[in-house]
C-alpha cells in the first residue's frame, strides 16, 4: 500500500469515501500539473517579450546617440564634457552633466 493510500485509509471510513478522496487527490494533481505548465509557458513568453523590449531600447539609445552626434557635427563629445575643470555654462550643459 502506498503512503497516500495509507493516509487516505486513516481518514476515510468506507471504501466509497476512499475512492472519492482518491479521485479528488488525482484531480488536484492534474490541475497542479496544468497550472505549472501554464506558468512555464507564461514565463517563456514574458522572457521573450522582455528580451525584445531590451533590444528595442538598445536600438533607440543607439539612434539617439547617432542623432546627438549629428547635431553636434562630430563623432566626439565636446571637450567641456571631457574636462571636469572646464567652466560650465548652464545653457550648454550636456546630458551627462545634468545627471550630476
Amino acid at each position: 500500500m502506498s503512503r497516500a493510500s495509507s493516509s487516505l485509509s486513516a481518514i476515510c471510513d468506507t471504501e466509497s469515501e476512499m475512492g472519492m478522496m482518491k479521485g479528488l487527490y488525482l484531480s488536484v494533481l492534474k490541475e497542479n500539473h496544468q497550472l505549472r505548465e501554464t506558468l512555464q509557458q507564461q514565463r517563456k513568453a514574458s522572457a521573450a517579450g522582455v528580451s525584445a523590449l531590451h533590444s528595442q531600447l538598445e536600438s533607440h539609445i543607439l539612434r539617439l546617440q547617432q542623432h546627438t552626434d549629428e547635431l553636434r557635427g562630430t563623432d566626439q563629445p565636446p571637450k567641456a564634457c571631457l574636462s571636469p575643470s572646464a567652466p560650465k555654462d548652464p545653457r550648454r550643459l550636456g546630458f551627462a552633466d545634468t545627471l550630476r
